[in-house]
C-alpha cells in the first residue's frame, strides 16, 4: 500500500507530466482550434506580419497564450506564419515531426505539397504537407530525419 503520501506524489507526477509531455495533436485538433479561435487566428496573424523581427510584442505574446500556451510561432519573408501546435522528437538526437496552422498569403505550393488529407504522409520525411481548411489558412505536417 502506498498510502494517500506515496498517491498525492504520483498524481502529481503524472500532472506534471502531461504538462510538460502533452500529446502530439492530430491534423482534426488543429482544425477545431481555427475554427474555435479564427478571428484571433487572423488578428494574431497581422500583429505578426507588422513585427516580424524575431520576437513577439507583449501582445502578440498575450494573444498566443489566449488560444494555446505551448504555441510557437515562425514568420516567413512573404508573410507566411506558422503556428506550431505539437513537436515530437528532438531535433539534435534524432527525428522530428511538428504539425500545426499556416497562414499563407501567395501560392501554397512554394510552401510545402497540398494535399486532401495529411493523414497518409504523416510520416513521409523530407517535405511539407499542407491541407487547405479556409482561404490562406492550412494545417501543415513536416517531419526530418
Amino acid at each position: 500500500m502506498i498510502g494517500v503520501a506515496g498517491f498525492l506524489a504520483l498524481v502529481l507526477v503524472l500532472i506534471t507530466w502531461r504538462w510538460l509531455f502533452p500529446p502530439f495533436p492530430d491534423e482534426q485538433h488543429v482544425v477545431t482550434l481555427y475554427a474555435a479561435h479564427e478571428e484571433e487566428f487572423a488578428a494574431l496573424t497581422k500583429m505578426i506580419q507588422n513585427h516580424c523581427a524575431g520576437q513577439l510584442t507583449p501582445e502578440a505574446a498575450a494573444a498566443a497564450s489566449r488560444i494555446d500556451r505551448r504555441m510557437r510561432i515562425a514568420c516567413d519573408y512573404d508573410g507566411t506564419v506558422r503556428f506550431i501546435l505539437g513537436v515530437r522528437g528532438l531535433m539534435t538526437i534524432g527525428p522530428e515531426q511538428i504539425i500545426g496552422l499556416t497562414y499563407v498569403p501567395g501560392d501554397p505550393e512554394r510552401k510545402g505539397s497540398v494535399v486532401t488529407a495529411l493523414g497518409p504522409h504523416m510520416q513521409d520525411v523530407g517535405n511539407v504537407y499542407l491541407r487547405q481548411v479556409d482561404n490562406h489558412w492550412y494545417v501543415f505536417t513536416q517531419n526530418t530525419d
